[in-house]
């Protein structure tokens, strides 16, 4: 299942992203392999299943947001269990919120 794509930019060593592809999963149908969305309309016991494989190979579990298309910033509830002490995710226009789908604190570029 480790055929992810990570990005190859210029950011600090304690920054890490990748994109997971289809493969490697144990969904059935149109969501055919590894489909993370819980909403997608998939068998909710694949998709954990599938999330279960994710985690596997990663060094902490990911954490899934919803995610919304729109305009409007939402302030984050609190500090994501990952966060380092005296960050805080970002509540106003043009600020980075503490985390995105799929993220995971402390990955590195090729792990």
């Amino acid at each position: 299942m480790n055929d992810w794509i990570v990005p190859d930019w210029p950011a600090p060593a304690s920054v890490g992203a990748l994109a997971t592809t289809r493969s490697g999963g144990v969904s059935r149908g149109p969501w055919r392999s590894l489909n993370l969305g819980l909403n997608s309309g998939d068998n909710a016991a694949d998709v954990m299943r599938n999330r279960e494989l994710l985690n596997a190979l990663l060094p902490a579990s990911a954490h899934y947001l919803q995610q919304v298309h729109g305009n409007v910033v939402m302030p984050h509830p609190g500090p994501h269990p990952g966060m380092q002490p005296g960050t805080q995710p970002g509540t106003q226009p043009g600020t980075q919120p503490g985390t995105q789908p799929g993220t995971k604190p402390g990955l590195q570029p090729g792990t």
